[in-house]
């Protein structure tokens, strides 16, 4: 089930269903992500984006309080991406990715219906499937997974190693097509709309095929 909407279970708890995960609403502001199996890095990588939050000891549910919650889908079934928007998808995304690599961790692709935003600014990412392991500066890739990044283009069998700085071509491209309702290509001068500013530059930077020159600081 694609989480594009809010669905009702039988008890009249809404809930939304991602692969892997479940997103329930308990209250008019408290909602619990359920977990299919234990995931710590990437619940423990949540805290920091909620003031008020917990996770459970086997480290499959995490609760938090948000004013409002929809997936990334949902949000650009009614618009695109603003400048701000762009501005805050990557800081949320970003401050993910270097929590996970802390912990040995890292997300391989960065899957639309997986984003999520709470409260209109805090977005983080749910693909529990997509978290692989860090042997070093490289994802150990072992499942199958969306080629984005020119490196992954290479990929040719499982399992594989990717520089972890994949994950910054992946969410560029993320950003790229929520501004602009569609695939990044290189000789694309759709960017125009935006040319010179730091948002500009840091979609330069990330979506280069030059894996050194990629870099999270919006500069």
């Amino acid at each position: 089930m694609v989480p594009f909407f809010w669905y009702k279970d039988n008890s009249g708890v809404m809930f939304m269903q991602g692969v892997g995960y479940k997103i329930e609403q308990t209250g008019k502001y408290q909602y619990s992500i359920l977990l299919a199996r234990e995931n710590r890095g990437m619940l423990q990588g949540l805290s920091p984006i909620f003031s008020i939050c917990k996770m459970t000891d086997t480290f499959k549910m995490f609760s938090f309080v948000a004013d409002s919650l929809k997936s990334l889908s949902e949000f650009l079934r009614e618009k695109k991406l603003d400048y701000a928007a762009a501005i805050c998808l990557i800081d949320g995304l970003g401050r993910q990715m270097m929590d996970m690599k802390k912990k040995g961790k890292g997300f391989i692709q960065f899957r639309m219906e997986d984003v999520y935003i709470a409260d209109g600014f805090r977005f983080f990412y749910l693909g529990a499937n997509d978290v692989c392991g860090l042997a070093g500066e490289e994802l150990v890739c072992l499942t199958p997974f969306v080629k984005m990044s020119p490196e992954s283009m290479k990929v040719e069998s499982l399992p594989c190693r990717l520089h972890w700085k994949c994950g910054f071509y992946n969410l560029a491209a993320l950003v790229y097509r929520g501004l602009y309702g569609k695939e990044y290509k290189e000789d694309s001068d759709s960017m125009k709309s935006i040319v010179d500013t730091k948002l500009y530059w840091f979609l330069k930077r990330n979506l280069d095929k030059d894996i050194e020159r990629r870099s999270l600081v919006v500069l």
